[in-house]
């Protein structure tokens, strides 16, 4: 999510050009409508100037631990649950697997290389 701009987002049609900096292939994927309108309602909100989606307090990009920072922590405290940038990706590897998927869709999802690194993921 930190390395996603404004270009990879097409709002009217809910799809999000998502980068695999892993061995994944890119692709664009659907998104829920209120996610979109969440992710710009906290732009407006924020009132910062950058080409990132959810960019940092100063309008760059987001490092893990700046993310956790500005947003998850924010996000935590909100909801009243313990969050981190991997959160996504347990729930991600959850949902995978309660739908029905194999462990290597789930795998390709995440971006692991290892069957071994999903196997942690699906057993949290």
């Amino acid at each position: 999510l930190a390395a996603l701009r404004m270009s990879d987002l097409l709002q009217q049609e809910h799809r999000l050009y998502v980068r695999r900096l892993k061995r994944s292939q890119s692709e664009w994927i659907s998104i829920e409508p209120e996610l979109v309108d969440c992710t710009m309602a906290w732009r407006r909100r924020a009132d910062v100037v950058s080409t990132w989606l959810i960019p940092n307090s100063g309008g760059g990009v987001l490092d893990n631990n700046l993310y956790n920072r500005d947003v998850m922590r924010p996000l935590s405290t909100m909801l009243g649950v313990e969050l981190t940038h991997h959160s996504f990706r347990d729930t991600a590897c959850d949902m995978g697997f309660a739908s029905g998927a194999d462990a290597r869709s789930v795998q390709r999802l995440l971006g692991h290389r290892s069957a071994r690194t999903t196997e942690i993921y699906a057993a949290k």
